[in-house]
């Protein structure tokens, strides 16, 4: 099952007991303070969860331009990318669960 941005602020109000107003605040401060976080050069660690952060990638080879010589190697040029570290502990709790469903 896939839960949008809506069913997220519907449920975290439903299962904390406040209003989808207030859930969808508190939802938009998270998501904002992290990306600015995130943007502004940080690394976000959540203890037994996960660790993000914004990489810079260095320029490669890559394949060929099949508009040029065939020889010709085309270069990529730097970009930044997200990158999502997740725990050990929370990639075993997958698993467990996933392991769990499989089973039934």
């Amino acid at each position: 099952m896939i839960i949008n941005r809506e069913d997220f602020i519907t449920e975290m109000a439903k299962r904390n007991g406040v209003t989808k107003k207030a859930s969808r605040e508190y939802t938009e401060m998270f998501l904002n303070t992290f990306f600015e976080l995130l943007t502004e050069g940080h690394t976000i660690r959540f203890w037994r969860l996960f660790s993000a952060r914004i990489i810079t990638s260095a320029e490669t080879n890559t394949s060929v331009n099949p508009n040029t010589n065939p020889n010709e190697r085309m270069k990529k040029p730097p970009y930044k990318r997200f990158s999502i570290r997740l725990s050990k502990g929370l990639k075993e709790e997958i698993n467990e669960i996933m392991n769990d469903e499989e089973g039934q």
